[in-house]
């Protein structure tokens, strides 16, 4: 027979288990919104790094431009004649494009303008009139810089939007993402 100090007994220890099992599953929220507070924090973080990178990328495409721009009016000045491809793509690519406005950067697109200066720099450098002309060759060795810099900092790029799209799906992160609807970025090519 039960009596009751084995009850109280009984009732004390199943008031322990349930505190017991309180305190974890507090423990346990606690833990669940603290990694929903630090994804938030890295998202953001990765999201600043991300943005820097198209700045730097959207400043190197400029810088092209204008190098292509100096080079274009260069070769002019000095009488080169440009066959009919190369008149018809870029002098109304390189004058339309480079407009004091926001939007000048997103005009500016990479392939076009990869295209542009590949067809200008290899006519130039077939031309003997202007292939060893120091200036030629300053402003050939600018374009290749800005090449080189752009196609590390566009590696950089991929590599930090691979790593935010793969914390957007990280298990641990999903309903702060869900809650604040974080879309992934897209990868960048040339």
């Amino acid at each position: 027979m039960i009596n009751f100090y084995t009850f109280y007994l009984l009732f004390l220890s199943l008031k322990q288990f349930i505190y017991f099992v309180l305190i974890i599953l507090c423990i346990i929220i606690f833990l669940f919104f603290l990694f929903q507070i630090l994804g938030i924090i890295r998202l953001k973080k990765l999201k600043f790094e991300i943005e820097k990178c198209e700045i730097k990328l959207n400043n190197l495409l400029s810088q092209k431009h204008r190098v292509l721009l100096q080079i274009f009016d260069f070769s002019t000045k000095i009488n080169i004649k440009f066959p009919k491809e190369i008149k018809q793509v870029i002098p109304n690519f390189l004058q339309k494009s480079n407009k004091n406005d926001k939007t000048s950067e997103q005009i500016i697109i990479p392939n076009l303008l990869m295209k542009t200066s590949q067809q200008l720099i290899y006519y130039l450098e077939a031309n003997k009139k202007i292939k060893n002309n120091e200036i030629f060759i300053i402003l050939k060795k600018d374009l290749l810089d800005i090449d080189e810099k752009y196609n590390s900092i566009l590696i950089e790029y991929n590599v930090k939007v691979t790593i935010y799209n793969q914390t957007l799906e990280c298990l641990f992160y999903k309903l702060a993402v869900l809650i604040l609807n974080i879309q992934p970025y897209k990868n960048r090519n040339i």
